[in-house]
């Protein structure tokens, strides 16, 4: 393989991480859970995940920077959304993988299935 194709499977592999760790903390998985459900401010967003403002807006960077999540400006408020459908099927990707690992764990199928249905 030549240096070029090298460095773009670096730079690729290098994206798959960024999305990797992304998914790799509960709260930042939380949030992509809420909204799925539609588009949510950074106060209200805080406050469905029992988060202060500041982590919220903190987990929403790193989120935005690999791609998952995009934002638009409303008055003076900054409301987020999933950046595409696509990170929403990966989403439910992660539920069903993790539901064949936990799905034994009593509530979980009922709230896995609540996730996939979005």
């Amino acid at each position: 393989m030549s240096v070029d194709g090298r460095e773009f499977k670096d730079g690729v592999f290098g994206h798959f991480a960024r999305v990797g760790a992304a998914l790799g903390h509960g709260k930042r998985v939380e949030i992509i859970d809420v909204l799925a459900q539609g588009e949510r401010s950074v106060e209200d967003l805080a406050r469905e995940v029992s988060a202060s403002v500041g982590n919220t807006s903190r987990n929403l960077q790193i989120l935005a920077g690999a791609g998952l999540v995009s934002r638009r400006v409303e008055g003076t408020s900054r409301v987020y959304r999933l950046a595409d459908p696509t990170v929403l099927r990966a989403y439910q990707a992660l539920v069903a993988v993790a539901e064949a690992d936990l799905g034994c764990q009593p509530g979980f199928r009922a709230f896995s299935q609540r996730c996939l249905e979005h």
